[in-house]
């Protein structure tokens, strides 16, 4: 009787360690696809932008983090019209303005997040919100 209660608790133990260690790593990454995003090289924010989404699926609570650092750094890299880039049409119609890949690919995982978290982009790139989360 003593060594399943002994088992149970390292079962535990074992387990509330995976869950720091995991919650250690989703830090790290989140916070680098933050810093990616300002990078030099396209692919390298793109690469931050499909880290980032994929972050996002994986924790819906902080999926909302998410579209605003996406927002942030859309609204960051080219003239804005509302929510939506100066010029941007959707599906490439005539006359839209072609967006850089990095920024295209953020607007369009921002919208998917928003959609799929019923987060309001209105509310996300408010007024209030028009400074970029650029890392110091």
């Amino acid at each position: 009787m003593g060594a399943l209660w002994f088992t149970d608790l390292s079962l535990q133990a074992t387990r509330e360690q995976m869950r720091t260690t995991e919650q250690g790593q989703y830090a790290d990454r989140f916070t680098k696809g933050v810093e990616q995003l300002w990078s030099q090289q396209a692919v390298v924010r793109l690469g931050a932008v499909l880290e980032l989404k994929s972050l996002a699926d994986e924790s819906v609570r902080d999926a909302v983090k998410v579209v605003r650092v996406l927002s942030s750094f859309v609204r960051s890299r080219t003239p804005m019209q509302g929510c939506l880039p100066a010029g941007f049409v959707a599906d490439g119609a005539r006359g839209s303005t072609r967006l850089p890949d990095d920024v295209a690919a953020a607007l369009e995982m921002s919208q998917q997040l928003s959609r799929s978290t019923n987060v309001n982009l209105a509310t996300v790139c408010s007024a209030e919100e028009t400074a970029p989360l650029k890392p110091e």
